[in-house]
């Protein structure tokens, strides 16, 4: 007797509906809308957060402010030759910066560059807050004045709107002789609730370099 077989046939399941997609689509906007309304509305925990971030390059902060950058001035700069432990050459420059922005700040880091012939040959930045004398970087190699560059003061410096304090940045490795050196504040940070106000000022000419 012959055996019969039988085949199952299982239904497709029905194509999602374009509903679907536009379902997710709203609720990731939406989320994205609701955390940017708490980010906007609480500023200290923002640049708390911001700042704590990595970021390529020691110059600058993902928690700072360009429009308050724009705001800071950097007074009296001048520039020095020195020669290092090692018999190395660098660069000391040394400014005052003034908060000329209506709101507290912090974390000034400024940034200088060795110009040859208007072209950048070495470069450093630093944050204020933590000058050492020029006799102390003397007895310093040039890989010591790099590290010390690139640390942050052990007590994060508040400026108060019209406040002044002094910044220090040394530039190692310099090889070959140098015209001048260009300077501008790379990062600084608004401390706690903030105002922004839109001034930028002109790009600065850079010192001479003190013989």
């Amino acid at each position: 007797m012959a055996r019969a077989s039988r085949t199952i046939v299982h239904d497709d399941p029905d194509p999602a509906p374009v509903w679907t997609a536009a379902v997710l689509m709203a609720s990731t906007v939406g989320a994205f809308a609701v955390l940017a309304v708490f980010l906007a509305h609480n500023h200290a925990w923002t640049d708390a957060l911001m700042s704590k971030l990595p970021m390529p390059g020691a110059a600058e902060s993902l928690g700072s402010d360009p429009v308050l950058a724009a705001q800071i001035r950097l007074v009296a700069p001048a520039a020095k030759f020195v020669t290092l432990a090692d018999r190395s050459n660098a660069i000391v420059l040394t400014a005052a910066v003034v908060n000329d922005s209506p709101v507290p700040v912090r974390t000034v880091v400024i940034e200088a560059e060795a110009l040859r012939e208007g072209t950048g040959v070495a470069r450093a930045s630093a944050a204020c807050g933590k000058n050492v004398s020029e006799r102390l970087i003397k007895r310093m190699s040039r890989d010591e004045v790099r590290t010390l560059m690139r640390l942050r003061p052990s007590r994060a410096m508040v400026l108060a709107p019209g406040e002044k304090t002094e910044c220090q940045v040394a530039i190692a490795s310099i090889r070959g002789e140098v015209e001048e050196v260009s300077y501008r504040v790379a990062s600084v940070e608004p401390n706690d609730d903030h105002l922004s106000v839109d001034l930028r000022p002109d790009p600065q000419p850079g010192p001479g370099i003190e013989e």
